[in-house]
């Protein structure tokens, strides 16, 4: 659940209808119920919104015309309120899903089951409660727990989260509230009940918010519940206050809306934080006044934040003022669209209103920076930015930068005025030394030599610093030998030469696998291209915050910019990184930030060697920093001598060398059986694991590798005894092979699958089996059973366990219902890694094939699409039915923002039997429920691939089908293709209005060209 609406958006609550099986006073179900329509429909719906509470528990039996009339309404999440008694059974929760509800609110008010039972007035009522949370956990609906504060003598916070969490492994999000009213049946109200001062009752509110948070639960607290800023508020030792990150919004100069029942106190006035806080409940007020409210002194709170990203601590607040450079972005929209752009929307720094750019240079002039970098997008595009440089240079600035592409400099007139208007540094991008390459990475036609004759204008000048940026990617690693030399050629040693590696955000992320080259290919090439650049006196520096860490350029260290950036990198790049255990005892440790972690899921850690020497400091850093501003542009010898002090060992100069012998496919044999001769078809990170697994079974001998690259490939991980060939033809002609795995480009998955089938080899291809339907259906009509499809989850120890019990029941002819979930917080590795049609395509394809596999295969067909949230959305469901089984519902629910990672796959029975398997991190279960309770056990966790691989070893063997047939991937194809085309019609936003523009005269590239390597 989000715990805040964005601005603009509704989230209402309704009361449909007063009354309830309990008696609780600090409920708000007791009071009248909201304005209704003849037909029983709240006009509250009526404006429409994001999403819907129903409360009341009167109501559950009646609310199916209204969830109805709130859907047509627009409303996107549907949440019913109840304290649980009434759905002690999956089968009574079961129906608030054939209503349409997405999430429940569960209220649960004590942890005691006396004090419980008292409050709610009902004997037994604690009990009840946790019973329905367990059915409702069972049924799949994720809940929210929702508690009113009350005093510490009939309450703990912590133990009542901690007990509902036990009991429901759905549970989401905490809900925390003042009670507005106290309303009894009764009209007593014991004097416990009454809200607690919140000076007394605040350790307790901090200390469930961290209980809730190691449970991986979101605790959110908005403008209706009652609790004040100033109630959550802590001072460090400084005097600095905060509240906890996340849970309240900050809405900057915005004033709160408060809830109908909410105010401040009357000695809040002069609160420097009273616009932003929600207030306290009237009840409070009239019962303790002011006591227990503390005025905030400070006008900038820690903590109010909206926007997700990694704490700012102490280390991180010091290295923000102790930063000389900040770069500011007057816009992220280009006229060029390079494939590995890391720049978005979100982007630091983003000013695109020339009046906030011009307050914001005048603040950074006040303060401790020295350096101001315009970068974007193209800030070329702005009309402005010659005035920009002049309000820089005039506040006091001594150097002002811009990063270009340059296109639009390519006139004396326009390089003149930026050079009048005092710009002192000039970063121009560009990837290559030839029109065709750099065509092919900016996708953008006669851009090279517009780039390249502004670069020639500045050089003529003085009194400009004139760097070039050469981002490192897989298309052009290869080449940046070829790039030094034409670089000298064209303008000797007038220009600077900058190194970085492809920076894995925003769109990069789309293409990662294909964009970024592992350490041990590219530094080879790099190393060559330095001891080049250094012969000819041309200067370098290898950016090490862009993902070069100083560890990987051996004898070639001093070249790195470790000393310069190390600030930047502690304020912006340090939560989006990591390293290696053994970087501890680096000489680098205090000054790197290590390597992105997006580099990390893909390759490990494995290659970052520790530099023997004393530790560098960041003071030592700084000292050399100050020299470089009083002599800037020129490379100084003692600051490479001290860089290279106490030697550079011999492994980090040749890293990864070392790894060809332990990361060898060592050949094993299945007892009694001769191993299975495969080809592996791409070198890429799939590529390797799919090797590393068909080890792992021990039915396969890999022995031979194809690709336009295998030759030239330096692959550690993949031994070095297999044959490589450019074609497989050309493989064919060298080895005697029994299949082909296919693990490359989805462009050429067809291809080289008709290769496969021209010579008879039966293939196992890589999800998705080609890039288009038609392509996939036209392999699957000519391959016959000879094609395999890798659809993986179908292969968990845990699903196939649960198939097995669905087969025991009556198999997919007496199922009810079925439903597949799938969780992932923001930003982890199983999330998604851009929000786009292909990422959500793929996974449309993971977890449709597995509903398709629990029902005998068929096609699924959609009957619904919705989406929650903004862009991207946090959660989509798709609602589909099979063609085999039409009337057996099917719901496909992808969350993009939960707490924790995990799939949940449930198949409820029409005997009401549910069978339930869930994977969690490192954990599986599978729960059959029935008639004569519940039972539980743990399947092997993970293995999927070895399984699957395993299972092909005996189809081709026994000369069946394979076990995932090519059919089955043209259905979870096309059941992608339905999905994705149904979001797009409910408005699902792929494309964010706020995104950069960009400018391209070429498509994206199916993979990289196939260049030489330079030498």
């Amino acid at each position: 659940m989000p715990p805040h609406a964005p601005h603009g958006a509704r989230d209402v609550s309704v009361l449909v209808a007063p009354g309830c099986n309990l008696g609780c006073a600090v409920c708000d179900c007791r009071t009248s119920a909201a304005p209704s329509d003849p037909s029983g429909v709240p006009f509250e719906l009526e404006r429409g919104g994001r999403s819907a509470e129903f409360r009341g528990e009167v109501a559950m039996q009646r609310l199916a015309p209204v969830i109805a009339e709130a859907r047509k309404r627009g409303f996107r999440t549907i949440r019913v309120r109840t304290n649980g008694v009434a759905f002690r059974s999956p089968q009574a929760a079961a129906g608030l899903l054939d209503m349409g509800v997405d999430e429940v609110v569960l209220f649960f008010p004590a942890d005691r089951p006396g004090v419980f039972d008292a409050i709610t007035r009902v004997r037994g009522a604690q009990a009840a409660a946790l019973a329905g949370a367990r059915g409702l956990a069972a049924s799949g609906l994720p809940l929210i727990l929702e508690v009113p504060v009350l005093d510490r003598s009939v309450q703990d916070l912590r133990k009542t989260i901690d007990l509902v969490a036990q009991a429901a492994s759905t549970l989401r999000a905490v809900r925390m509230y003042s009670p507005a009213a106290l309303v009894s049946p009764d009209g007593k109200v014991p004097r416990q009940l009454a809200p607690p001062r919140w000076d007394d009752i605040k350790p307790q509110l901090l200390c469930a918010i961290d209980r809730a948070r190691e449970l991986g639960l979101s605790v959110g607290l908005s403008d209706r519940d009652g609790v004040p800023l100033c109630a959550l508020t802590t001072a460090s030792p400084d005097g600095r206050e905060s509240v906890p990150r996340g849970v309240f919004t900050d809405r900057g100069k915005r004033r709160v809306a408060r809830g109908p029942t909410s105010q401040i106190g009357p000695g809040c006035r002069d609160c420097r934080a009273a616009q932003q806080c929600p207030g306290t409940t009237e009840l409070y007020l009239a019962l303790h006044g002011q006591s227990g409210l503390t005025p905030i002194r400070h006008a900038r709170l820690g903590g109010l934040s909206s926007r997700a990203g990694a704490e700012w601590g102490e280390a991180r607040r010091q290295a923000a003022r102790d930063n000389p450079v900040a770069v500011l972005r007057p816009t992220v929209h280009c006229n060029q669209d390079c494939l590995f752009c890391s720049a978005n929307e979100t982007s630091n720094n983003l000013a695109d209103d020339p009046d906030k750019m011009v307050r914001r240079i005048a603040r950074l002039a006040r303060g401790n920076v020295r350096w101001v970098s315009f970068s974007g997008g193209e800030p070329t595009l702005v009309p402005q930015l010659v005035d920009f440089v002049a309000v820089a240079r005039q506040a006091g600035i001594p150097r002002v930068e811009l990063v270009t592409n340059a296109v639009k400099l390519d006139t004396p007139e326009r390089v003149q005025a930026l050079l009048d208007a005092g710009l002192t540094d000039l970063f121009v991008s560009l990837h290559a030394h030839d029109e065709q390459l750099s065509s092919t990475l900016t996708r953008k036609d006669g851009d090279h030599a517009r780039t390249v004759r502004a670069v020639r204008l500045f050089a003529e000048m003085s009194n400009v610093h004139l760097s070039v940026n050469h981002v490192l990617s897989v298309y052009n690693f290869r080449t940046i030998g070829r790039f030094v030399d034409w670089l000298h050629d064209e303008f000797g040693t007038r220009v600077r030469l900058s190194i970085a590696y492809v920076t894995p955000q925003y769109k990069a992320l789309e293409r990662l696998s294909e964009l970024v080259p592992r350490y041990a290919d590219a530094m080879p090439p790099l190393h060559k291209a330095l001891g080049r650049a250094r012969e000819l006196g041309l200067e370098v520096v290898v950016g090490s915050r862009q993902g070069v860490p100083p560890c990987q350029l051996g004898e070639f260290v001093s070249f790195s910019d470790v000393l310069k950036v190390c600030h930047g990198a502690a304020v912006e790049d340090s939560f989006q990184k990591c390293k290696s255990p053994r970087c501890a005892s680096c000489r680098f440790d205090l000054i790197c930030s290590g390597v992105w972690k997006s580099y990390a899921d893909m390759y490990g850690t494995g290659e970052l060697v520790p530099v023997d020497g004393p530790r560098i400091t960041v003071a030592q850093a700084e000292g050399f920093q100050m020299a470089r501003d009083h002599d800037p542009g020129a490379r100084r010898a003692g600051e490479a001598a001290f860089l290279q002090e106490g030697g550079v060992p011999a492994q980090a100069a040749a890293v990864g060398a070392g790894r060809l012998a332990e990361g060898a496919l060592r050949v094993q044999r299945s007892p009694g059986a001769e191993a299975l001769r495969v080809a592996i078809a791409g070198t890429g990170q799939r590529a390797v694991v799919l090797a590393a697994g068909l080890q792992r079974t021990g039915d396969f001998q890999a022995v031979g590798l194809v690709s336009p690259h295998a030759v030239e490939k330096d692959l550690p991980a993949l031994t070095a005894r297999m044959d490589r060939a450019r074609s497989l033809e050309e493989l064919c002609s060298m080895q005697h092979l029994d299949a082909v795995l296919v693990a490359s480009s989805t462009e050429s998955h067809a291809g080289l699958a008709r290769a496969c089938l021209a010579r008879g080899l039966p293939c196992l291809v890589e999800k998705p089996l080609a890039a288009s339907v038609d392509e996939a259906e036209a392999l699957a009509g000519q391959g016959g059973e000879r094609i395999g499809v890798i659809q993986q989850l179908r292969y968990a120890a845990g699903l196939q366990e649960l198939a097995a019990e669905l087969r025991l029941s009556g198999g997919p002819a007496a199922l009810a219902r079925v439903m597949v979930r799938r969780f992932a917080p923001k930003g982890s590795r199983d999330s998604l890694p851009a929000w786009s049609r292909d990422s959500l395509f793929q996974l449309l394809i993971h977890h449709g094939d597995v509903a398709a596999f629990l029902l005998d295969g068929g096609q699924l067909g959609v009957s619904r699409a919705s989406w929650h949230g903004e862009s991207p959305p946090e959660r989509v469901r798709i609602d589909a039915r099979s063609s085999l089984f039409p009337s057996l519902p099917v719901q496909i629910d992808l969350w993009f923002a939960a707490p924790s990672e995990g799939i949940w796959v449930e198949a409820k029975l029409q005997s009401g039997n549910l069978l339930q398997w869930t994977r969690r991190q490192h954990a599986e279960q599978l729960r059959v429920v029935g008639p004569a309770g519940e039972r539980c056990r743990v399947p092997a966790h993970g293995g999927d691939l070895e399984l699957l691989l395993a299972a092909w070893a005996r189809s081709l063997r026994n000369g069946a089908p394979p076990p995932v047939s090519a059919r089955d991937g043209v259905c979870a194809m096309r059941f992608a293709n339905e999905a994705i085309a149904a979001l797009e019609h409910a408005a699902i936003p792929f494309a964010r209005s706020s995104e950069p523009k960009h400018g391209s005269s070429r498509k994206v590239p199916a993979y990289p060209s196939d260049v030489g390597t330079w030498s």
